[in-house]
């Protein structure tokens, strides 16, 4: 990861193999975390800024056919993120709960969040119970 991310600034298109690479089990004071969630949570942020990551067929393939790789950016990665976690905004008065609704315009995150709607700008809202 730490080449990956020093490779990027330089101008370097780095590519990662998620199915040649691994990752071990992890557990401190803090917590515990499987290899599995490991290795997952590590490709998703090598793709979500420094490299194109994928497995070695889609790779092979790429390479055959003289394509590049796609690649994500941090802020369509969390807005991606946000709506696969976010509840359901159209939901909101069964539930009370607040909606989070976010957007990335290329170089800040807007959006408006609670029943008040207020605005909310370069930040990704919380979401609350």
């Amino acid at each position: 990861m730490r080449e990956a991310a020093a490779a990027e600034p330089l101008g370097f298109a780095v590519e990662v193999l998620s199915d040649a690479t691994g990752a071990i089990h992890l557990a401190k004071e803090a917590g515990k975390v499987s290899a599995q969630q490991v290795h997952d949570a590590l490709m998703v942020l090598l793709h979500s800024n420094w490299a194109a990551v994928t497995d070695t067929a889609t790779w092979t393939e790429a390479v055959s056919a003289h394509k590049p790789l796609d690649k994500s950016d941090l802020g369509t990665s969390a807005v991606l993120g946000r709506s696969a976690h976010c509840r359901d905004p159209m939901h909101l008065a069964a539930s009370r709960r607040k909606p989070c609704v976010v957007q990335w315009d290329g170089s800040r995150f807007t959006g408006v969040r609670g029943r008040n709607r207020t605005r909310v700008h370069s930040h990704l809202i919380p979401e609350t119970s």
